[in-house]
């Protein structure tokens, strides 16, 4: 796992697979409470540097060393990715 320090602020490579969460209400859900806890980490959009919950159904969020998080389809792609993998709950313990 790589950590980069900026500042006081120190990011975690996390990876989340929600594609294995198989009803859409509970994957919304859990996808909603993972963002809300990412922008409490100080993590933003990669694309937007916003912290504002969106795209509900992601199959795949990274969340990188320099605080940005970002999304992908591909499967392959999240397998390769050499963050943390870890579960929505877990994210959700993570200080």
């Amino acid at each position: 796992m790589k950590i980069i320090k900026e500042g006081n602020s120190s990011f975690k490579e996390y990876k989340i697979d929600f594609d294995k969460i198989q009803k859409k209400k509970e994957r919304e859900q859990l996808c909603r409470e993972v963002q809300l806890h990412a922008f409490e980490l100080g993590y933003k959009w990669i694309d937007q540097k916003t912290s504002k919950v969106s795209r509900l159904d992601a199959p795949y969020f990274f969340f990188g060393s320099a605080g940005n998080i970002g999304i992908s389809s591909n499967e392959d792609r999240f397998r390769s990715d050499e963050a943390q993998a870890i579960t929505p709950n877990d994210f959700l313990k993570v200080k």
